[in-house]
């Protein structure tokens, strides 16, 4: 699992690899934190949903 704690700061060095799980978490000013959880598939498309 790979946690990006400072999304401007670290993204860039982060480098997930085919079948890596990745999690997001949207914490706005107000209201519940929305967390998303995917994993990335074993080939990418130029175009894909990834859903």
């Amino acid at each position: 699992m790979v946690d990006v704690e400072n999304i401007y700061g670290g993204i860039d060095s982060v480098e997930l690899q085919p079948n890596d799980a990745f999690k997001i978490e949207i914490k706005p000013s107000v209201g519940s934190i929305l967390k998303v959880e995917r994993t990335v598939p074993p080939s990418i498309d130029p175009v894909m949903d990834l859903g």
